[in-house]
């Protein structure tokens, strides 16, 4: 599934970007903290498309948005308390300056699980085209599970395009290139050109 990240602090942008976003996504992600009028029944109205909201912060928020928003999002390091809910939780680990050994990967993959993710997503800076490896093996590893892996930065573009093809639960992609939240990642046109490759 192709999953486009929404980033902007005004809630007129974020409901244009939406809209924009609505014709070629399977899922939107909405980075919540960072809207600062942020207007929680527009946004639910805005599109029809599967919502993930992305919280850092205002953990509050999970209660007022459960059962209304298809996934939510919280940092394997949050002291927050997972409800029972039809929303599933994504669980994800970020590390914006090396990637981790195969062996602590998939350590924090397994801790995503025991704290209850019902997807455990692991993204993690590339120093080097081995690392894509590394975050890879997650995807075999754990293939009996709902698994997304990534390597950023220029390096990791490659897991990009093998988290395509090898069965990323979600594979983020941006709108153009102006929207990007992260370094090496792929456009939707590019996502496109990929899998129309795969099928034939």
């Amino acid at each position: 599934m192709i999953c486009i990240p929404v980033h902007a602090k005004k809630m007129e942008k974020v409901l244009d970007a939406l809209k924009k976003a609505a014709a070629r996504a399977d899922v939107i992600e909405i980075w919540i903290d960072e809207i600062e009028d942020l207007d929680i029944p527009k946004l639910l109205k805005a599109v029809k498309k599967p919502l993930l909201i992305k919280i850092t912060e205002k953990f509050e928020l999970i209660d007022t948005l459960k059962d209304k928003v298809a996934y939510i999002d919280v940092d394997i390091n949050a002291k927050v308390k997972l409800p029972k809910s039809k929303t599933k939780f994504i669980i994800s680990f970020h590390d914006y300056k090396k990637t981790p050994s195969v062996k602590e990967l998939e350590e924090i993959v397994q801790k995503a699980f025991e704290k209850g993710a019902d997807i455990a997503k692991v993204a993690t800076h590339a120093e080097c085209v081995k690392d894509n490896i590394k975050i890879m093996s997650l995807l075999r590893k754990f293939r009996k599970k709902k698994i997304i892996a990534i390597a950023m930065g220029l390096e990791g573009r490659a897991s990009r395009y093998m988290g395509l093809v090898l069965g990323n639960f979600l594979n983020y992609a941006a709108l153009n290139e102006k929207s990007k939240t992260a370094k090496g990642q792929l456009t939707v046109d590019k996502v496109n050109q990929i899998t129309k490759w795969r099928s034939k």
